[in-house]
């Protein structure tokens, strides 16, 4: 009999090692292996073939008879890689490249994953894009969840339900021009919609599907969270209350990380 391991990432945890690095090497590398990858694996510590690679140093220069990495980036090369049945040697194996996730220092690189407006990210963004179905943007404080979505009129159709547009940006990219398109709902949701031409005027649609934002910059955003636990000392009925500090949606965006990368079928 197979027993499941819990798959929850207590949120203490997760803000200590990040206030760790930042506090104290706040390089880009220490959040990407020391957070990012602790908080994936005990998400999907239950699912065998899922994999969560460090590609940061597989470079487009780096010349291999072994690895391509074609199915997942082509100019820009992105940090972290969720894959299912992984092989270096990936040449005609049967992978499956669920999501890239570009990882971001919140000190080294403040503000850049809420902007994004900054040149470089939207190069790498929009070149994985073109190569995977799904990219996570994270600095550890925000997180942000990106879908490949085929012709831009019928999204534009299906969110003008829901949000209404307040303003769009153009950015010149190195191979094309990105468009950056801001909805809002007129609360404190906001939706981004990236659309990628390149210079052979080939498309590309990025929409954001959801955005957790867990530090406003200045501090966790966390709310006290109780709950009762029921029990009996001799046959009398007793209730502890136990309160906790953590983000509201805590709880939520844990399931989300693992809604978003499996597809449908593998969570069922």
């Amino acid at each position: 009999m197979i027993v499941a391991e819990s798959n929850y990432y207590e949120f203490e945890e997760y803000k200590n090692i990040v206030e760790k690095y930042v506090n104290n090497d706040a390089r880009e590398i220490c959040f990407q292996n020391r957070v990012i990858v602790c908080l994936l694996e005990k998400i999907f510590i239950n699912e065998e073939n899922i994999w969560i690679v460090d590609v940061s140093t597989q470079f487009k220069n780096k010349k291999s008879k072994n690895h391509t990495r074609n199915p997942y980036a082509g100019e820009q090369t992105p940090d972290l890689l969720v894959a299912e049945n992984w092989a270096y040697k990936n040449e005609n194996r049967n992978i499956n490249y669920y999501v890239v996730i570009e990882v971001k220092s919140p000190i080294l690189n403040k503000n850049v994953v809420k902007d994004l407006t900054d040149i470089k990210l939207l190069e790498e963004l929009t070149d994985y894009i073109q190569h995977i179905d799904k990219v996570i943007l994270t600095d550890c404080h925000m997180w942000r969840f990106f879908e490949k979505i085929k012709t831009m009129p019928k999204l534009k159709q299906k969110l003008t339900a829901q949000f209404e547009e307040v303003s769009v940006e153009k950015f010149t990219l190195t191979n094309g021009e990105v468009e950056k398109f801001t909805l809002t709902n007129g609360e404190d949701e906001k939706r981004i919609i990236l659309r990628v031409t390149n210079k052979q005027n080939n498309e590309w649609i990025m929409e954001e599907k959801k955005q957790f934002i867990l530090h406003d910059g200045k501090n966790w955003i966390t709310k006290k969270i109780s709950s009762d636990i029921p029990f009996e000392i001799k046959g009398a009925p007793l209730t502890v209350t136990f309160s906790i500090n953590e983000p509201e949606n805590w709880k939520e965006f844990l399931d989300y990380i693992k809604d978003f990368v499996l597809p449908q079928q593998k969570n069922e």
